[in-house]
Formats: C-alpha cells, sequence, structure tokens
C-alpha cells in the first residue's frame, strides 16, 4: 500500500492524538511511599500480635487490607522485627520481617518472611515466606 505524504503526514499526526484521547499509552501508576511502609507494615503486626482479625484494620481512618496465610488460619503473633531498609518493587515497597509464630497447635515458629506493601487508598500487604514451613 503506497501513501503520499499528506496521508503520512495525517497519520503521524492523527493516530497519536486518538490513542492518547482513548486512553492508550495513559499514565503509569504512582509508586508507593517508602516512608509509609514500615508503619503501615507495624500497625498491621501490632493488630495480629494484639490477637485482632485481619480485616479489623478495613475500617480504621488509614484503612489496611492484609494478605497474611497464617494471620488468616488463626497462628498467633508472639513478637516480630522489621529487618533491613525498605526497598521499591514496581508500584510496591519490600519490608523483611522476623516473626516468631505460634500455630494453632500451640508450636512456636520463627521465621523470616517479605511484606510487600501498596500503600495507596487502602493500603495493601501481601507476604512472601523467605525460610521456614
Amino acid at each position: 500500500m503506497h501513501f503520499d505524504r499528506t496521508a503520512q503526514w495525517i497519520i503521524a499526526i492523527i493516530v497519536p492524538i486518538v490513542l492518547t484521547l482513548a486512553g492508550c499509552g495513559g499514565t503509569r501508576p504512582e509508586g508507593s511511599d517508602a516512608t509509609k511502609a514500615g508503619p503501615v507494615v507495624t500497625t498491621a503486626l501490632d493488630a495480629w500480635k494484639r490477637g485482632e482479625p485481619p480485616d479489623s484494620l478495613l475500617n480504621a481512618p488509614s484503612p489496611i487490607r492484609v494478605i497474611d496465610h497464617e494471620w488468616q488460619t488463626g497462628w498467633s503473633l508472639i513478637d516480630y522485627k522489621l529487618e533491613g531498609t525498605s526497598a521499591p518493587s514496581g508500584p510496591n515497597i519490600q519490608q523483611p520481617v522476623a516473626l516468631e509464630l505460634k500455630n494453632p497447635k500451640g508450636k512456636e515458629i520463627k521465621k523470616s518472611v517479605m511484606y510487600r506493601v501498596n500503600t495507596g487508598t487502602p493500603s495493601v500487604i501481601t507476604r512472601d515466606d523467605l525460610d521456614g514451613e
């Protein structure tokens, strides 16, 4: 197919405008705020340590959604410690944490985990185990 210069010019100018107006090539989502990630994790883990269910944080003034399989299945948090520094990971912040847990049968376990934090509204925390069971 052969286009003359006028047709090429129209395509070069009009197509990007149409695609922009249609939403193609939209803006990238903002990254999470690294200064807020640690406090979000601390707020969530303090609630777990007090024995609150993970969904209790959804109605807080700064809501937090927590996805942690052990918290959701009845494990108790004995203690925790934020380790190292938080680091960006795509739109999230990674925060390493050492956990001391007690399973529903009463067995105590220590493990290192990585929480991924998105500091949007609500903030969202998900967990990856680094070691342990």
